[in-house]
């Protein structure tokens, strides 16, 4: 998880360099594509594990 953090801490701090381009790029890229789905498969099972305690 710490990796994901570090990763979309410098894309933002690359986007509020206005290198708007560059952190599009990083985003765009396999590492970014591939944090980025990890954090939405996690995002995603927290949501389950949240829907089941409450049913």
């Amino acid at each position: 998880m710490q990796q994901r953090i570090d990763y979309f801490k410098q894309i933002i701090t690359t986007y509020q360099k206005q290198e708007k381009e560059v952190a599009e790029n990083m985003m765009a890229s396999d590492t970014g594509l591939y944090l980025a789905t990890q954090v939405r498969i996690l995002t995603i099972t927290i949501q389950n594990g949240e829907f089941i305690l409450l049913n």
